[in-house]
């Protein structure tokens, strides 16, 4: 991205760039949240971060697990929000959906 096309996250929110989705052999595409997981527990990923808000431990660069998909009281799931910005797939996450530096 470019820097004055560049998404400015505002507040505790954070643009990541998430990992290649991997194949199986047969060409098919299992989403972690389906592969081996219960229903009812939180499924994560990994990705780059684009840009953070106002975050004091989370910097652009960083290599993160967050969560894709949190199960609500409701039985509803939450996912985070996917867009799309020049071509590249991101995710806007909240501070407290990332679990961990890498």
């Amino acid at each position: 991205m470019t820097e004055n096309n560049m998404i400015r996250p505002v507040n505790k929110n954070i643009i990541v760039k998430p990992d290649p989705v991997e194949e199986d052999h047969g060409g098919i595409i299992i989403p972690k949240h389906i592969e081996g997981h219960n229903r009812d527990m939180k499924s994560t990923n990994t990705g780059v971060i684009i840009d953070a808000g106002v975050s004091q431990e989370i910097k652009v660069g960083d290599h993160v697990l967050y969560v894709e998909g949190t199960l609500m009281k409701n039985g509803k799931r939450y996912s985070p929000d996917e867009f799309e910005h020049e071509g590249e797939k991101l995710v806007a996450l909240k501070e407290q959906e990332i679990y961990a530096i890498l």
